[in-house]
């Protein structure tokens, strides 16, 4: 389920579903009726297609962050491109390892104007200093999946865990009747 990189798919000797919890983000987003702007944030050049399609499913416009890695396990903003002055903005990524790209987003998109920070990741594996980092951030509400088990005695109070347990089913359910794996993303599972 979303694959740091769409190329991984050709490492493997058997067929590949690729399968997204963007939907279910987008989704999320959607349901909270939100009455201010909203920006889709892409935390990094390299996501900067999936925050558009993000952007274009939540109906809000594109941000992108210029980031630099001083040191390992070390992210700097060093540039919000686009408007975020009185938005809600919503940062999206594959993975929350240390947590440091996301605080150091976070933090930038609040200096430059933004009134709450969302972030969604489908994978939350929260190493090392993450869930104080994340505790103790600008971050309004981390939403993240259980595709990886999180301890809920651990678990900050502004980290949300939404399941894909409806997601994997359908796509069993599809692979075993033979029917398409992208219906059930609409197509939109072919992000990359």
């Amino acid at each position: 389920m979303d694959l740091h990189a769409g190329q991984v798919q050709g490492f493997f000797h058997i067929p590949v579903d690729h399968m997204t919890a963007i939907p279910l983000f987008a989704q999320y987003v959607r349901d909270l009726k939100l009455a201010e702007p909203i920006a889709a944030v892409s935390p990094d050049t390299g996501r900067t297609k999936l925050a558009g399609k993000f952007a274009e499913m939540i109906g809000g416009d594109l941000v992108v962050l210029n980031k630099e890695r001083p040191e390992q396990q070390v992210a700097r903003v060093t540039t919000v491109i686009g408007e975020v002055e009185g938005k809600i903005v919503v940062m999206t990524d594959d993975i929350v390892d240390t947590a440091g790209t996301l605080v150091a987003g976070a933090a930038a998109l609040k200096e430059n104007g933004a009134v709450k920070v969302y972030a969604c990741a489908t994978h939350g594996l929260f190493n090392g200093p993450a869930l104080e980092r994340i505790a103790e951030s600008a971050i309004d509400r981390l939403i993240v999946t259980d595709t990886v088990a999180i301890d809920p005695r651990t678990k900050p109070d502004n980290v949300e865990v939404l399941t894909v347990a409806g997601i994997l089913a359908d796509t069993i359910r599809n692979v075993f009747a033979d029917d398409s794996v992208s219906a059930i993303f609409a197509g939109e599972n072919q992000l990359f």
